[in-house]
């Protein structure tokens, strides 16, 4: 009886557990090398222009700052003050710009979130030691990934780097290392996660229909919130689905609709903040959606040099006015 009561329970569990949602992991992969794409599709902060010998706290390339918690010292190129590195395909050259630290352990953090990061390092002692770096999200906290390494400090600089997929970032980068006399870093690299914003197609239509037989625009606004100022965003640079848009305005777009007692209708009115928005041209826009798509995504960039991404639903219709094509 108590065997049979045993199994019951070990069935009882095992549905349990089937019908709990499965948590899908972020995508992250290791970049092992710092290659022609890798270099291509990232942007180093450069440091060839800090003064030898001077200490930092932070570096910066003017849209992407990186704090450090503790002071670097600028040396090099390699090996004006430190007096190896590594050779391509391990590095990007064997004489880079460096800054240096005489601590064992470091924390790097971001004043935005990146999709890719990545830095060369090597060790001070002219041994083997293991550096292990957590790649994390700081709003977790959360730790995306982990890249552990043996690094010989005599020409075995490595490239410690890594993407993750869409929808998933990291900003802080803590460095464990064993060679108690300090490492140096080289060829700080990046890519910006776009920063997440509303976006309204057709602002106050339900469904957003787009019939890609019309020879107008489409409108799209981009949506001021609390967190988000329209007015941030370079409209020269704003694209829906890859089609540029074609002119823009800042307008307090349709937030909702209220019943008009005088004019006996709804009048759409909105929410008393100025919103972007931009126009795209249907035929374009016909070139890229299909009877299929049902939703689309706008991409830009702000002043600031920040990317925005933001999706809505649409209703593709193709019919003309004397029925389908």
């Amino acid at each position: 009886m108590k065997k049979l009561l045993g199994i019951t329970l070990v069935v009882v569990m095992l549905v349990w557990l089937s019908a709990l949602p499965v948590m899908a992991a972020p995508a992250f992969v290791q970049i092992t090398q710092p290659d022609a794409t890798y270099q291509a599709s990232t942007t180093k902060i450069d440091i060839s222009g800090l003064t030898y010998g001077s200490s930092h706290s932070s570096i910066t390339d003017g849209t992407l700052t990186v704090s450090f918690d503790t002071l670097m010292g600028k040396r090099g190129p390699v090996p004006t003050g430190w007096a190896t590195w590594s050779a391509p395909p391990y590095s990007e050259t064997a004489n880079p710009h460096v800054l240096i630290t005489g601590e064992e352990d470091m924390t790097m953090t971001l004043s935005h979130p990146v999709t890719t990061f990545g830095f060369e390092l090597e060790g001070n002692m002219w041994s083997v030691y293991n550096y292990t770096v957590d790649f994390i999200l700081m709003s977790g906290p959360t730790v995306v990934g982990t890249i552990t390494m043996e690094i010989d400090g005599y020409y075995g600089a490595r490239l410690f780097a890594a993407s993750v997929g869409p929808g998933e970032s990291f900003d802080k980068f803590v460095i464990d290392g064993d060679d108690w006399s300090g490492f140096a870093i080289a060829q700080v690299r990046y890519v910006l996660a776009p920063v997440a914003v509303d976006v309204d197609i057709k602002p106050c239509s339900d469904p957003n229909s787009i019939n890609l037989r019309s020879k107008g625009v489409v409108p799209v606004a981009v949506l001021t919130t609390p967190e988000f100022d329209a007015a941030t965003v370079d409209p020269t640079t704003v694209e829906l689905e890859g089609v540029s848009a074609v002119k823009w305005e800042m307008a307090d777009v349709c937030d909702h609709e209220v019943w008009d007692p005088i004019l006996m209708e709804w009048v759409p009115v909105g929410d008393g903040d100025l919103d972007l928005l931009v126009y795209f041209s249907t035929p374009q826009l016909a070139g890229v959606l299909d009877a299929s798509s049902t939703e689309a995504t706008l991409t830009g960039w702000t002043f600031g040099g920040l990317p925005i991404e933001g999706t809505d639903s649409v209703r593709i219709v193709t019919k003309g006015p004397h029925g389908p094509p």
